[in-house]
């Protein structure tokens, strides 16, 4: 085989890999399972994300622990990081997000079932997961699934990654 035709070959898998992988966040695969905790005030662990592939639809659910409950859940999921819809800061626009959940009544899980058509051939996907969560007690906490800050300072919002092909290096 030709080396400039490997050499592409392997530029091309390494420039999939580093573009998937550099924004990864502590996650665990449970099950079969992607699960992303989501964390509401910048440290209170309330719960998971959980995102799967199921007969042509992303699959992205939430679901609270303990004494906590959602309010309501915005959602964004993106190809390419610049995508999400943003202020001039580089801060989310959760009002903004094409998928939301509002006035859900205090449940401790709700589901997003979006078509993958509409992601092409994209090799990774980049998901933004809001939350408003409410404790028995009445206190209201903003959550976000954990992940790679849109900005480095101010606003704590966060966004992960997604693959959608496992990438084998023989």
């Amino acid at each position: 085989m030709d080396r400039r035709k490997v050499f592409g070959a392997t530029f091309v898998i390494l420039a999939i890999v580093l573009t998937c992988f550099i924004y990864v966040p502590v996650r665990a695969e449970d099950g079969g399972q992607f699960k992303v905790q989501l964390i509401a005030g910048k440290h209170i662990g309330v719960g998971y994300v959980y995102v799967t592939v199921e007969d042509g639809f992303l699959n992205v659910t939430y679901v609270t622990n303990g004494t906590w409950a959602l309010a309501e859940t915005h959602l964004a999921v993106v190809t390419d990081p610049d995508d999400f819809p943003t202020t001039k800061n580089g801060n989310p626009k959760v009002g903004k997000f094409p998928y939301k959940h509002e006035n859900l009544g205090d449940v401790t899980k709700d589901v997003y079932l979006i078509p993958m058509d509409q992601f092409g051939s994209a090799s990774c996907l980049y998901i933004a997961a809001q939350a408003v969560v409410v404790q028995q007690n009445g206190a209201m906490e903003t959550a976000w699934a954990e992940g790679k800050r849109f900005t480095e300072q101010g606003n704590w919002a966060t966004y992960f990654y997604y693959p959608l092909e496992e990438i084998v290096l023989e």
